[in-house]
């Protein structure tokens, strides 16, 4: 197995056309960056139609006040709390599935470093475990040992035993992660944007899991039913207080649905919507019918819905390929909603050097672009993934290129 990741390469720069626009390094000096912009924005034209018109020194007061929460374009992670499968176990895995193991064959950086690096959306599998201990002897380390295979200890096992979410890839195949529990997740998110409160929004992606590996012996996976959604808004109101979220309710406002607000330009405005962090599920009806089924529907919860983009409650939508959808992505981002895409799949791109998802995916100008590769595997050759121009966050390609003359958004 290759290490992590090869030693960090230089920071992430930001292309500043207008020099007064101020660092977008570490978390001080984007925030005295928008403290000086707060300073010279009474003297700016806000209401420039391009930022160059704005006045000297108003590029982030600018964009702060003209763009908003879709008029961006970020890079994302993946499966964003995954470790590696231990040798010993992967070699097991290897030879009952190699075709399925190949696609597990990646790992991230712990979430603090992603954030570091420029990271500003994250995806996380939650399991339900409401009396703790579920998932604490995973099938294939048990296996492992039987062989008398040397494997590492289960990590976190305390945190574990704990009652709440787990956060894993496939229970007792692919279940290191470096955050145990949703709680411990999102409190390294909350963590880091406090300390960085000028920061780009960070999407946090959930993808609740409810079916277990299909090897005999498996773990059974509990359902996520009305009390389990319950307890997900509640783990993240544990952590986020609601000054910090985006939610339904907020892009909502006092439009008769959210689809409607959407396409009339709800989305808050980057001003409002820096330091803040919105939660979206990926899955289907199975969750979402009775996520939204209590009283006050999706306003009255915390995360939005993956649902068709004619659906009264339509915000967020996905497509994995950027080259069998661009036209669709392409369209969904000039109607208003927020989309995420990838730049690869199951390692099969980087293995091969192909770069054509990863071009189409930025050309596409889906809001977040995600990606397991933003530091290569030195096993797989050279293929990574970087904001184009270097930015943390970009204007739009679609949206608002033209209109920010090539200032970066973070």
């Amino acid at each position: 197995m290759p290490p992590l990741f090869p030693p960090a390469h230089a920071a992430l720069l930001a292309v500043l056309v207008l020099a007064a626009c101020g660092p977008t390094g570490g978390g001080a000096s984007r925030s005295s960056s928008g403290e000086a912009s707060d300073a010279a924005a009474a003297s700016c034209d806000l209401a420039a139609s391009i930022l160059p018109e704005a006045g000297e020194g108003c590029g982030r007061a600018w964009i702060d006040a003209n763009l908003r929460l879709n008029d961006i374009q970020v890079l994302g992670t993946h499966n964003s709390y995954k470790d590696w499968i231990a040798p010993e176990e992967f070699a097991i895995f290897m030879d009952v599935a190699p075709a399925a193991a190949r696609t597990l064959d990646y790992a991230h950086e712990p979430i603090p470093a992603q954030l570091d690096w420029g990271i500003r959306q994250f995806e996380i599998d939650i399991l339900n475990d409401p009396d703790g201990g579920r998932f604490l002897d995973p099938l294939l380390r048990r296996r492992a040992i039987a062989e008398g295979r040397v494997t590492p200890e289960l990590a976190f096992r305390e945190e574990m035993s704990r009652p709440g979410f787990k956060v894993l890839h496939v229970p007792d195949l692919d279940y290191r992660t470096t955050c145990p529990t949703f709680v411990a997740c999102l409190r390294h998110i909350r963590d880091w944007s406090v300390r960085h409160p000028d920061h780009t929004p960070i999407l946090i992606m959930l993808n609740p899991k409810v079916t277990p590996a299909s090897w005999e012996g498996a773990t059974p996976v509990l359902p996520l039913d009305g009390p389990a959604l319950d307890r997900m808004d509640a783990e993240i109101l544990s952590v986020f207080p609601p000054k910090a979220l985006i939610r339904p309710a907020d892009v909502k406002g006092d439009h008769s649905t959210l689809r409607e607000a959407v396409l009339a330009g709800g989305w808050p405005t980057l001003g409002e919507a820096r330091g803040k962090v919105l939660f979206a599920s990926i899955n289907g009806p199975d969750f979402y019918e009775p996520y939204r089924a209590g009283p006050g529907g999706l306003a009255a919860r915390v995360a939005f819905i993956r649902v068709a983009q004619d659906d009264p409650d339509a915000a967020f939508v996905m497509w994995d390929d950027p080259i069998a959808n661009q036209e669709a992505i392409r369209k969904a981002v000039a109607d208003g909603f927020i989309v995420r895409t990838r730049t690869e799949q199951d390692t099969v791109e980087p293995r091969v050097g192909d770069t054509a998802k990863r071009e189409a995916a930025f050309a596409s100008s889906a809001q977040f672009v995600s990606t397991d590769y933003y530091k290569p595997n030195p096993a797989f050759g050279d293929f990574s993934v970087a904001m184009p121009g270097g930015a943390i966050a970009r204007c739009n390609p679609q949206r608002t290129a033209e209109r920010c003359g090539g200032v970066a958004v973070e």
